[in-house]
């Protein structure tokens, strides 16, 4: 890669120089440390801000002023008269090819205008040469001494050239923040869907094994196949003369049980029997709005995620001022902010890190967003608001109907901002609704079974098995819509779940590599500078360390000997 030295830059208008006609002309020697030394207000911090503004395009103490104090105005020589600011490079290759001369001009209303007699593209060969630890002022190294460990350690990054290791190290930090992934992948929306999916398809197996016991008198061996089951369904079902005759097809799914029924009652022609049909077909309702075993966790989960917005959103400032914090870390974490002890909004400076503050205010927000959303997320996919509705909206539940409180309670589960009290309003609804359907199950069973002692033997058995044929057909085509969506949302899980431990890891491995070379480099530099230190002071009693702990970006400075 060719190196560039200047050896020369030429100076006129610029800051405090004050030389139309005359441009101020420094060489240097490539060879050697140069200096620029002369007695105070002749200009040697306008030859160092013209260095900046040359190859950087702007003056970073002259950005720390408050807007009021006009900071543009002093760029330009006030007294020159073209009021034209003019700056030229010149660089020479460290591999012997031809010099590179540039022109930086600024005009009287503050264009700034890049040139080259030799150079095809001069602004990009000044971008090339901002790195971080091209120019270092007073400030800046004052800062570096007073900054907490974690402001210095990152700025040490950035003497050490590592400044865009660290940018890519928090990219994977911030790429592999859990809250971040959950939220953006739909992790725990997936898992619930998952859990949920697993009991229901568990449950709806369960349910079909003792449904082919009843119709087939065989137990259910092996692995479930929807196909084996409706082959022995409909076998089963042949064997009843007055059902034979419609039993003439491969699936479940084709079996016309109105028709059949009809069949059954024209055969039977008794009043009882109709009755009986339509209790049983009310008990499978009833039967199957019966709680599933998770949704006693889904209540506790959705307290716990309730408690955890309340705390997180009591550390906020409200709704207001989020937006406001979020411009001004935006605005801090610019590489282009130099101070992050200044207020982008009012250009205040504060004793500490303003961005530190600002970072913890919106960490609380993200925990209020998390648990918003995990709310919402879990409202989706819990077993039991579709148990609720549905048992509402149960003519024998409720026959005068009207009841509709998990409709008035949904857009404040959906939008997450549901409260303590709604919640515990929810719970204590579903509970009463429950108990009625209990009621109401165990009082169609008992007639049921009047039903069935005042019928003949042969018509309750035909009954009892129509009635399982029918509850086992909507079985099995949930079984079948359930699975692969099932089997969709386990691999979607699945691979987020691999990529979440992927760039997790990939974080972990990049920060221990970052942290070894950074290691690496401050222990090649130890010995020298504390070799500098000592020609300086003549005092080896006195002996300054940078400690960095391994895996961690703060630095510390402290003195291992003194005496």
């Amino acid at each position: 890669m060719t190196r560039h030295y200047l050896i020369k830059v030429s100076i006129e208008g610029f800051r405090g120089i004050n030389n139309e006609g005359q441009p101020l002309e420094l060489t240097f020697s490539k060879e050697k440390v140069n200096s620029v030394y002369a007695v105070n207000g002749l200009g040697k911090s306008s030859v160092y801000d013209a260095l900046s503004y040359g190859i950087f395009g702007h003056i970073p103490k002259l950005e720390r002023l408050e807007q009021s104090e006009d900071a543009q105005a002093y760029i330009n020589n006030r007294f020159h008269g073209q009021s034209t600011a003019t700056i030229i490079f010149t660089f020479e290759a460290d591999d012997g090819s031809a010099k590179t001369e540039i022109t930086v001009t600024r005009d009287a209303v503050g264009n700034r205008t890049v040139t080259s007699p030799t150079e095809a593209d001069p602004e990009g060969f000044l971008k090339a040469l901002r790195s971080d630890f091209a120019l270092l002022d007073q400030a800046t190294f004052e800062q570096f001494i007073r900054d907490k460990s974690l402001d210095r350690g990152r700025t040490f990054s950035r003497l050490l050239g590592l400044s865009r290791l660290s940018e890519y190290r928090l990219a994977l930090q911030k790429l592999s923040h859990a809250g971040n992934l959950s939220s953006d992948l739909k992790i725990e929306l997936l898992q619930n869907n998952d859990k949920l999916w697993k009991e229901q398809l568990q449950s709806l197996i369960t349910s079909l094994r003792q449904a082919y016991d009843q119709l087939t008198g065989t137990a259910y061996s092996g692995v479930f196949d929807p196909t084996t089951f409706a082959t022995g369904v409909i076998d089963a079902l042949k064997q009843i003369p007055t059902v034979q005759p419609y039993c003439d097809v491969q699936e479940l799914a084709a079996l016309d049980f109105p028709t059949i029924e009809n069949a059954v009652s024209a055969a039977e022609k008794s009043a009882d029997r109709d009755r009986l049909t339509k209790r049983r077909d009310a008990q499978s309702k009833l039967a199957a709005l019966k709680p599933l075993e998770s949704e006693q966790q889904e209540h506790e989960q959705f307290a716990k995620l309730v408690a955890q917005r309340d705390e997180a959103m009591s550390k906020t400032a409200g709704s207001l001022l989020l937006n406001n914090y979020r411009s001004a870390v935006a605005v801090m974490t610019d590489a282009s902010w130099s101070d992050p002890r200044i207020c982008p909004t009012c250009e205040s400076t504060v004793p500490t890190s303003l961005l530190e503050q600002l970072q913890e205010k919106l960490a609380a927000y993200e925990k209020t967003e998390e648990a918003t959303t995990a709310i919402t997320a879990l409202w989706t996919t819990a077993s039991w608001p579709t148990r609720w509705r549905a048992m509402e909206q149960n003519s024998d539940i409720n026959p005068e109907g009207g009841l509709d409180d998990c409709d008035q309670l949904s857009n404040s589960f959906k939008n997450g901002t549901v409260t303590v009290d709604q919640l515990a309003q929810a719970t204590s609804e579903l509970a009463k609704l429950d108990d009625q359907r209990k009621d109401v199950l165990k009082t169609i069973e008992e007639e049921i079974k009047k039903l069935e002692s005042s019928l003949p033997a042969s018509m309750v058995a035909v009954t009892r098995q129509i009635a399982a044929a029918k509850q086992a057909a909507a079985d099995l085509a949930k079984y079948q819509e359930l699975k692969p969506k099932l089997e969709q949302v386990t691999n979607q899980v699945a691979r987020r779940e691999a990529w979440k431990n992927f760039i997790a890891k990939a974080h972990r491995d990049f920060a221990a590599a970052e942290s070894a070379l950074v290691e690496s480099r401050q222990h090649a530099i130890a010995a020298r500078s504390a070799s500098m230190h000592d020609d300086i002071t003549r005092n080896p009693d006195v002996v300054p360390a940078l400690d960095r702990p391994t895996g961690s970006e703060r630095l510390r400075l402290r003195l291992d000997q003194f005496y």
